[in-house]
C-alpha cells in the first residue's frame, strides 16, 4: 500500500489526458455493423456501414476508429479529440498503415461545425459524463445537427442510481488528492486511501464494508489511467435515463434503443419486478428508467436517433430472415457429448454468464450447432438445417415436423436475442471461417503484434497474444503457406530466437513440433476471430 500523505498544493497544471492518456480501445458495442443491425432490427433503413460515413467524438488514440477505416476502406471517418498528445499517436498509426479514409482532429468537439459535413453513425463512448453541462449539450446538438436522416448515434455515460455509491468513493478520493494536480501522484493518493479505509474497516461485515472492499478489489484490477479518468476527473455527472432523455428530447432526438437489446427487455428482470413494471406502464421511456431503479444500473450505451424517425419496436420470427446468429455456447459437461434425445437434460453456458439447463431436443441441438460453429455465423437457414440433421440422428423426421423445426427453431433464436445469449448481426461475418492456404491478418494486428498491446480481432474486440502468436501474426500477409510458415519457425529455432517444446515428448521430429504449433497458432487466431477472408 502507498504511504497515505497529505500533500501541499501544487503550481502549474497539464491537461491530464495528455499527462495520463486513457486506454484506447476497440469497443464491440460501438461498432457500426451492430448499430446497423439495431437500427435495421427496428425498421430505419440506415446506412449500409462500408458505404457510411462515421464521426467518433473524444476518439483519444483512435484504439476504436482506426480499426473501423482498416475493415472498411470505402466508409469516411473523422476522430476528433481534445488531446494532441493522443491524436499524434493516433495519426502515427494511420501513416504506417497508409489510410486515406480517416482523419483525426485535435481541437474541441464543440468546434465541429457543417463545414465537417453530415454522418450515418455518430460514436461518443467515455465522453459524455466527464465533459461539462454545456458540453453534453453540444454532443446532443452535433448529433441533431450532422446526423444524416436515418443515421445513428451511440452514446455512453454513467448513471444512477447504480452511480449514487461509487460516486461517494469519488468524493472522497477528491477531497484527499485537491492539492495534488499532478495525476500520477493525485492516482497514487486515491488508491492508497482507499485501502487506508478498507482496512481501517477490516473483520467488519457492515454493507459499507463489503462495499468498500469490493471497490477496492475492483480497482485494482484497472490501471492509473482508467482510475484517475473514471474517478479524479473534474467533471463526472452520472444521470438517471430520464435526464439524459429529456436533454435529448429538447434536442429534437429521440431514443431508440440501448446498445445491449437484452437490458431493455422487461421480461429478463425477476418474475415479480417484470410483472409489476408491466402493470406499472407501456411507456418505454417509464419502463427504462424503472428497470433502472430495480437492477441498480451505472453504465448505459445509448442509441439516439432523430425524433421524426419512425421506430417499429415489436419484434417477432418475421425479423430474422437475413440474420446472421453466433453463440459462444458450451455444454457445462463436454463428456456428455451431444445426446439430443428428448430423455437427456443437458446443462449449457452462454457468453453472458447466463445458464439454460434442458431437455428440450430442439434447444439442445440448435445450442450444439450454434457452440461448434462458433465464433462462425450461420443464418436461420443453416441452424434448422443443422437442427434437422442433428434430431434425425436420434429421431425421424417427416416432411411435416421440418415446417415444426423451422417454427420452433425461430422461436428459440428469437426469446434467446432478447435474453442476451447470442450475438446477431443483419451483416456477414468479416473474418474467416476457416485457415485458408495463405493465412493473412489485418495490416493493423501486424502493426500490433510487433507492438505491447492487445491485438483488435475482426470482432471490435481484444486478443491478448502470447509472444510465438504475436511472430507468427507478423508474417500473415497472405504470402505464406502453412509450409512456408512452419519454415519460417524452423529458421528462428535454428537462430535461437525462439524455443517450441512439447511437454512428454523428445524433440526427435523439430519439423513435426514446429508445424503442430503452426497449426495451433492459426486455430487460436480463427477462433479468436483474428484471421481474415
Amino acid at each position: 500500500m502507498a504511504e497515505l500523505t497529505l500533500e501541499a498544493p501544487e503550481t502549474g497544471r497539464t491537461y491530464s489526458y495528455d499527462a495520463l492518456p486513457y486506454p484506447s480501445h476497440p469497443y464491440e458495442a460501438s461498432h457500426p455493423d451492430h448499430l446497423y443491425t439495431i437500427a435495421t432490427l427496428f425498421r430505419l433503413e440506415p446506412k449500409l456501414p462500408d458505404d457510411a460515413s462515421i464521426l467518433e467524438l473524444g476518439c483519444a488514440s483512435g484504439g476504436n476508429i482506426i480499426p473501423l477505416a482498416v475493415q472498411m476502406p470505402k466508409a469516411r471517418l473523422v476522430g476528433v479529440d481534445l488531446s494532441g498528445r493522443q491524436i499524434a499517436e493516433g495519426q502515427a498509426t494511420i501513416d504506417a498503415l497508409k489510410l486515406p479514409n480517416i482523419r483525426l482532429v485535435a481541437r474541441d468537439f464543440r468546434a465541429i461545425d457543417e463545414s465537417y459535413g453530415s454522418f450515418d453513425y455518430i460514436i461518443c463512448h467515455g465522453v459524455f459524463s466527464w465533459v461539462p453541462h454545456e458540453a453534453q449539450q453540444k454532443i446532443f446538438e452535433i448529433c441533431r445537427d450532422r446526423l444524416s436522416p436515418n443515421g445513428v448515434a451511440y452514446i455512453s455515460y454513467n448513471c444512477n442510481p447504480g452511480w449514487y455509491m461509487r460516486g461517494m468513493i469519488r468524493q472522497m478520493m477528491l477531497h484527499h488528492t485537491k492539492h495534488i494536480s499532478d495525476p500520477i501522484n493525485k492516482v497514487k493518493q486515491a488508491r492508497a486511501l482507499l485501502a487506508f479505509i478498507v482496512e481501517s474497516t477490516d473483520g467488519q461485515t457492515t454493507p459499507y464494508a463489503v462495499f468498500l472492499k469490493n471497490e477496492l478489489e475492483m480497482l485494482s484490477k484497472h490501471t492509473d489511467n482508467y482510475l484517475y479518468h473514471e474517478h479524479l476527473e473534474e467533471n463526472n455527472h452520472p444521470m438517471f435515463f430520464y435526464e439524459f432523455m429529456e436533454m435529448a428530447q429538447a434536442k429534437n432526438l429521440q431514443f431508440l434503443s440501448e446498445s445491449s437489446l437484452a437490458s431493455m427487455v422487461t421480461s429478463n428482470l425477476p418474475p415479480k419486478a417484470a410483472e409489476s413494471l408491466t402493470k406499472l406502464t407501456n411507456d418505454l421511456y417509464h419502463r427504462s428508467q424503472y428497470t433502472d431503479f430495480v437492477t441498480n444500473r451505472l453504465f448505459r450505451q445509448s442509441l439516439i436517433c432523430h425524433r421524426d424517425v419512425k421506430v417499429h419496436r415489436h419484434l417477432d420470427e418475421n425479423r430474422l430472415p437475413g440474420m446472421y446468429f453466433a453463440g459462444n455456447i458450451r455444454p457445462d459437461d463436454p463428456a456428455q457429448g451431444q445426446d439430443v434425445s428428448p430423455t437427456v437434460e443437458v446443462s449449457f453456458k452462454c457468453a453472458n454468464g447466463r445458464g439454460i439447463k434442458t431437455a428440450n431436443a430442439a434447444l439442445k441441438a440448435l445450442m450444439f450447432a450454434l457452440g461448434d460453429a462458433w465464433p462462425n455465423s450461420l443464418t436461420l437457414a443453416e441452424i434448422c438445417q443443422s437442427v434437422e440433421k442433428r434430431l434425425s440422428e436420434s429421431i425421424v423426421v417427416g416432411a411435416k415436423e421440418q415446417i415444426s423445426i423451422a417454427n420452433v427453431s425461430a422461436s428459440h433464436i428469437l426469446q434467446m436475442m432478447v435474453r442476451g445469449d447470442i450475438d446477431f448481426r443483419y451483416l456477414p461475418d468479416r473474418y474467416a471461417h476457416s485457415i485458408n492456404d495463405r493465412p493473412i491478418v489485418t495490416s493493423l494486428a501486424r502493426l500490433q503484434s510487433r507492438q505491447s498491446g492487445n491485438i483488435t480481432t475482426q470482432r471490435h474486440n481484444m486478443l491478448n497474444a502470447d509472444p510465438l502468436t504475436r511472430i507468427v501474426i507478423q508474417v500473415l500477409d497472405g504470402s505464406r503457406t502453412r509450409a512456408d510458415l512452419v519454415k519460417f519457425m524452423s529458421d528462428l529455432a535454428a537462430q535461437g530466437k525462439i524455443s517450441v517444446n512439447v511437454q512428454g515428448k523428445a524433440p526427435d521430429d523439430m519439423t513435426m513440433i514446429h508445424a503442430a504449433a503452426i497449426d495451433k497458432v492459426l486455430e487460436q487466431l480463427r477462433r479468436s476471430a483474428v484471421l481474415v477472408q
